[in-house]
This record gives structure tokens, sequence and C-alpha cells, in this order.
């Protein structure tokens, strides 16, 4: 489907919401298995325990990720509850039009900033699905200007491999 088709169809969908459509936030594990064995100061890991927030909102979902770093000392279920306490989106509604900054700025608990990145990022996944567009496109971004990825370069039992 193309983009304009795309954007037709979700503006038709978006009408459709009744306007007391509840918003609902879930948080899974995910667990994900390095290629490589990461050894930082605080040990070497071959997987890290990350949690996966999904938001929906009627016909509409949003993804976020927080990655469970052992030495900020939170735990995977404290992120989790943190982020699934019952009073943190009661005052996001539909008819505020789910604007992620607006919603970031009148959370009702404070999250750490991992928690809050997954909410961030879960917010405006959501935030350019109910526009039909990327989120790149929304924000002006051009994708082939940036890197494919960033790499954390870890410890080496090996001095020789530092120089």
């Amino acid at each position: 489907m193309g983009g304009f088709a795309a954007r037709v169809l979700v503006t038709i969908l978006h009408t459709m919401l009744p306007a007391s459509s509840a918003i609902h936030l879930s948080v899974s594990p995910l667990q994900l298995t390095l290629r490589d064995p990461f050894t930082l100061s605080h040990g070497t890991s071959l997987v890290r325990d990350n949690l996966l927030v999904t938001l929906r909102w009627g016909l509409f979902t949003g993804l976020g990720e927080v990655a469970v770093v052992p030495y900020r000392g939170e735990t995977a279920a404290d992120l989790q509850r943190m982020l699934e306490h019952p009073g943190l989106l009661s005052h996001l509604t539909p008819s505020a039009g789910l604007d992620p900054e607006r919603a970031l700025e009148s959370l009702r608990r404070p999250l750490s900033p991992p928690a809050m990145a997954a909410l961030d990022m879960a917010l405006h996944d959501m935030w350019a699905r109910r526009r039909g567009r990327p989120l790149h496109q929304l924000w002006g971004l051009d994708p082939a200007c940036c890197p494919v990825s960033s790499f954390t370069i870890a410890m080496d039992d090996d001095d020789q491999n530092y120089r």
C-alpha cells in the first residue's frame, strides 16, 4: 500500500476509535543472546535481559524497550513495577491526542531514566503509527544520514589488544 493510501486508511481508522477507549500498557521480558561475550568492569555476560514495553490504544500499538543494566542497581522487576504502576498513565486520554512530549511531562509518577526512555519510545512509536508514517519522517530525519548501529567496545582479557 502506498504512503498516501496508508495515511488515508490510518485517518479513517483513527476516526473510528471511541473517545473513551482506554490506553493499556504491558511489560514483558525480552532476553537477548549476545553474539560475543560482553565484558565490563562489572563482569561478563552472554545474554542481556531487557523489557519490551507495549502501549495499546484501540487499533494502535507502540513499542519501547528498556535494558536492565545490573550496575545501575535496578532489576527487571523494579523497572516492570515502575512501568506497570496503576496510576502511571491514568491522566492520558485519547482526547488529549497522546502527544508524546506532553504525555511524558505530565506523568503522575517519577520513573528512572531507563524506564522513562522505554515509555518515551513506546509513546513516540504509537504517535507515528497513528499518523501512518515512520517516526523519522515526522521528525524530518533522513535515515541514510544515520549510522547503521552503535557498538560498545568491551574489555578484553589481553592487554595487547588495547595497544
